[in-house]
């Protein structure tokens, strides 16, 4: 539950979920978690497969969940919370970040498979979040075979870049993250502590 603070802040406690298979999803969970803080509230942050505890929606203000795109599935272990936190989710302000190399793509045709990703998450867990985004993932050089390096090759030729630069490639909008934390936090999350206070 909130927290009052001495100068009279009302300090919310949020989770952020996230599911990761090369890493970058938890620097973008990370990095959502320091947008948070720096907005004045607490943030614990965990990786889906390592979250066992049912969620206890008496100890949480919202929620943030974050999952990247493999083979067209996000992450078991995000799709497994979603579905056994079903209830509590529900009565939580929530969010959730899809991360995707399709969503790097500027065309409409990309952005609309990056999307369809999102309505197919949700339709599969039956979860409805305030919020949502399609997030640009990396090419992680350094941890790809043969088959990844000629789909890089291919996006970098898409996204007029060089097609054979070895070094590992970010094509997250932070700055588009950065809004969607604060907006997220500014028009959901804080209106309805505010609320809940008035009714206290």
């Amino acid at each position: 539950m909130f927290i009052a603070t001495e100068k009279g802040m009302i300090m919310a406690r949020i989770l952020i979920i996230y599911g990761t298979t090369e890493g970058h999803t938890r620097k973008v969970a990370e990095y959502i978690a320091n947008v948070v803080r720096r907005e004045g509230h607490s943030v614990d942050i965990a990786d889906s497969s390592l979250y066992k505890t049912p969620l206890d929606k008496s100890k949480v203000d919202a929620v943030i969940i974050g999952a990247s795109v493999h083979q067209d599935k996000h992450q078991a272990s995000v799709t497994h919370f979603v579905k056994d936190n079903q209830r509590a989710l529900a009565q939580l302000p929530t969010a959730f970040l899809s991360v995707s190399l399709i969503a790097a793509e500027p065309d409409e045709e990309a952005q609309t498979e990056a999307r369809q990703y999102i309505s197919d998450f949700l339709l599969e867990t039956a979860w409805q979040p305030q919020r949502s985004l399609s997030v640009a993932g990396a090419l992680l050089y350094t941890k790809h075979d043969f088959l990844k390096r000629l789909l890089r090759r291919y996006i970098n030729k898409r996204l007029g870049r060089e097609a054979d630069s070895l070094g590992d490639q970010e094509y997250t909008d932070w700055e588009e993250l950065k809004r969607f934390a604060t907006d997220f936090i500014k028009q959901v999350v804080e209106p309805r502590l505010a609320a809940h206070e008035a009714v206290l």
